[in-house]
């Protein structure tokens, strides 16, 4: 399993969401934050970014990742950043799923 985190304009958010559910997606935690990074280095200059953490079994990963990088680069607000990392484990509270079950 792994998860998603992508950092993309806040504009892009509803087209993103719309492609991610087409594509069968339906978890995502969505938390609006301002981050800086090379383009922006002065500490003043941190820009509103929209903070995605998608849950993903081991395939699809690809496929989230270009819909991700298609939409934000039409976008002129910026880029964004995408990380994905290895998830250990997953555990649905509610039922005790664990696993890819879980997401």
């Amino acid at each position: 399993m792994k998860t998603l985190i992508g950092l993309i304009p806040p504009s892009t958010l509803p087209q993103v969401r719309t492609a991610l559910l087409d594509m069968g997606v339906v978890g995502l935690t969505v938390t609006h934050v301002k981050s800086t990074g090379q383009e922006h280095p002065h500490p003043a200059a941190f820009i509103p970014q929209i903070k995605l953490e998608i849950l993903l079994g081991d395939v699809g990963t690809d496929r989230v990742i270009d819909t991700l990088t298609d939409i934000v680069r039409q976008n002129p607000e910026g880029d964004g950043k995408i990380y994905v990392l290895e998830t250990a484990c997953v555990v649905r509270v509610r039922t005790g799923e664990t696993g890819e079950a879980a997401i």
